[in-house]
């Protein structure tokens, strides 16, 4: 028998050790460096990188920014180029090396259960139509559905504070309006029809429903955890479960006929899909996709332009004069008027989208392919990709660190989107300055719904400020207890709920916690 003291068997194992070290081959150089301490094995620095994103998502990736420049490798379990500055992000998404579509189509499949059709039909037919039914020109009907019900929502808030004897209430700001978003929004995609069914549906409303399902969101997206393992993690098999109520619900309404709807994209999406031969069990899936995409963002992001609009000085004035002389909501909803007349509130939406997102872009290598990751115009630094190999755009970093933005990015200015002037130079420095704001992405993957997004956050705020007056109540001793942002011309912090550091790159961020506000109507 061989002795654990051998020769032999401290020599074989010391030869292992140093081949695995060979193969290892930690001092080896490469063009793009790798997240993590060099003497660690690769797939420990990919824990690692998961844990500090999971920790703090901002102080993660402007530690990588500072430390690796533009691209920076992580290894194992995300395995990715990660790219963090403004010239490597515009070039990823002009790149002609990189694709989208099946990386979107992979998600569609993981998140929503959408069925494994051929590529082709989303790529050359389904997105294309998909996309149409977003633009501007097609959205005529959907964000006055949004308006209906949002002013009915506003209108009720205005008659509980005229009842009120103090002359004000109190009110959980974020419990209000992701509420009220929720239902304008799901009227504005659906239609009135289905905001009833949504209402009645047992046990869980659509609402509760998509909330379950969004709490699920970052772990089915990190695709690291099969779905069999929700019986084994609660949120996980939460939300799988309401997944399944969501798409029960979705299959009804379209076995209805989609009543309520007479135009949109939902009523495009189900005449699309019927002429592919669908059946409203695989059309729901797909329908499911738009919910999400609809509310997953844009009522976390109106808390948060409130919050600022109501604290930056003299803003909400300002605010309340331009939708009062455009007369945007004056007999309903001037839908022109709400494209073209609000400068003001349009730059505040495009500020709140700079401070207050984070969007992650992903690409796959189509072949070996060079980038342009160079830090200026100087000094050229182009990089190998590999065939296959998944590239990440973090908006995040840029919209933080990026010169164009002054010397102090963190502070919010609600003027910051205004031209200069009316020339034809000021226009197009306005232009290069909206480039640079990221938060629904960009190329090919930039969010189809942004226009409606945009549309939904101007006429809350709209309603808001020629109607209330809104004051943060914050408890002293408690100022801790909120996230503090710096508003240009103020020395005060502004003050807003915690953000929820659970969700990196997923757009609009969410809270841990609600604030109280105080609503006192306006004095116009």
């Amino acid at each position: 028998m061989l002795e654990t003291h051998s020769p032999w068997y401290t020599a074989s194992g010391a030869a292992l050790v140093l081949a695995a070290f060979l193969l290892w081959a930690p001092w080896t150089k490469s063009p793009i460096p790798t997240y993590g301490p060099w003497y660690l094995p690769s797939f420990l620095r990919g824990l690692h990188a998961i844990m500090a994103l999971g920790s703090d998502e901002d102080t993660f990736f402007l530690g990588l920014y500072r430390k690796y420049g533009a691209i920076v490798y992580i290894p194992w379990p995300m395995q990715q180029y990660t790219l963090l500055t403004s010239k490597a992000i515009n070039g990823f998404y002009s790149s002609n090396d990189l694709e989208f579509h099946p990386i979107r189509h992979w998600f569609e499949q993981v998140l929503f259960g959408i069925g494994r059709y051929p590529e082709s039909m989303f790529a050359d037919r389904y997105y294309p139509m998909h996309a149409r039914a977003l633009t501007k020109e097609r959205l005529r009907g959907s964000i006055h559905r949004f308006n209906d019900v949002f002013s009915e929502r506003v209108k009720a808030l205005e008659e509980q504070v005229q009842a009120s004897q103090d002359g004000y209430i109190d009110l959980p700001i974020v419990e209000w309006v992701v509420n009220a978003m929720f239902e304008s929004g799901l009227s504005a995609i659906y239609g009135p029809e289905f905001v009833r069914i949504a209402k009645e549906r047992k046990p869980l409303t659509v609402e509760q429903g998509h909330y379950s399902f969004d709490d699920a969101f970052p772990i089915l997206a990190s695709g690291m955890i099969p779905p069999f393992l929700g019986r084994f993690i609660k949120p996980l098999g939460d939300g799988l479960r309401a997944r399944a109520d969501l798409v029960a619900a979705l299959k009804e309404f379209v076995e209805m006929g989609t009543p309520g709807l007479d135009e949109g994209l939902t009523k495009d999406s189900v005449e699309w899909m019927e002429k592919e031969g669908l059946s409203p069990k695989e059309v729901a899936p797909m329908l499911l996709s738009d919910l999400w995409g609809s509310q997953a963002n844009s009522p976390q992001a109106c808390v948060a332009l409130l919050l600022r609009v109501f604290q930056a000085p003299g803003c909400v004035d300002m605010i309340a004069k331009e939708v009062s002389a455009a007369q945007v909501l004056s007999n309903g909803l001037n839908y022109a008027k709400l494209n073209d007349a609000l400068p003001l509130l349009t730059s505040c939406v495009h500020e709140t989208l700079r401070t207050e997102t984070s969007s992650f872009s992903v690409r796959a290598a189509k072949e070996n392919c060079i980038l342009d990751v160079s830090i200026d115009d100087c000094e050229q630094r182009l990089v190998p990709i590999p065939k296959n190999a998944r590239v990440c755009a973090v908006t995040r970093v840029p919209h933080l660190t990026d010169p164009v933005w002054g010397d102090d990015p963190l502070v919010w200015d609600p003027a910051r989107f205004l031209p200069a002037g009316s020339d034809e130079k000021s226009m197009v420095q306005l232009a290069k300055l909206l480039k640079e704001v990221r938060g629904f992405g960009g190329g090919v993957s930039m969010c189809e719904g942004r226009h409606l997004a945009t549309h939904e956050l101007k006429i809350a705020v709209a309603h808001f400020a020629l109607h209330f007056d809104v004051e943060p109540l914050i408890p002293n001793g408690s100022e801790d207890d909120y996230t503090r942002f710096k508003i240009k011309g103020w020395s005060e912090l502004g003050f807003a709920p915690k953000k929820n550091s659970a969700r990196p790159g997923l757009g609009a961020f969410q809270f841990t916690s609600d604030m109280k506000v105080r609503i006192r109507l306006r004095d116009m």
